[in-house]
């Protein structure tokens, strides 16, 4: 059993989404969400596992393609788990952002 302290999970979840395994994210994630109350604490482990995994690319540590992947994979864990926490988006049109003078290389 996981400790939900901070001692373990986010870099067994952070591997995981680099390994683009989405059973164990998956199963992380659900332990995860059922052990801790709120959206917030959720947010935490999702959001922080995403900034360090940003890092590692701007380092060059990690693919754009491992970047974009554990995207989704939370983009989906996220969606599957807001009905069970009875939180609703917005229906909003969607919309894009565009950057005008953005100098980095792709595919690290």
């Amino acid at each position: 059993m996981y400790k939900f302290d901070g001692s373990g999970l986010p870099e067994d979840f952070e591997k995981a989404l680099l390994n683009t395994d989405r059973i164990v994210a998956s199963s992380i994630f659900h332990r995860y969400a059922r052990e801790v109350e709120g959206l917030s604490r959720i947010e935490r482990l999702v959001v922080g596992s995403l900034d360090r995994i940003g890092e590692k690319w701007e380092q060059g540590l990690v693919s754009l393609a491992q970047v974009y992947m554990s995207g989704r994979i939370c983009e989906d864990l996220i969606d599957e788990y807001l009905p069970v926490a009875h939180v609703n988006r917005r229906d909003s049109p969607r919309i894009a952002i565009a950057m005008l003078i953005d100098q980095h290389g792709l595919g690290k």
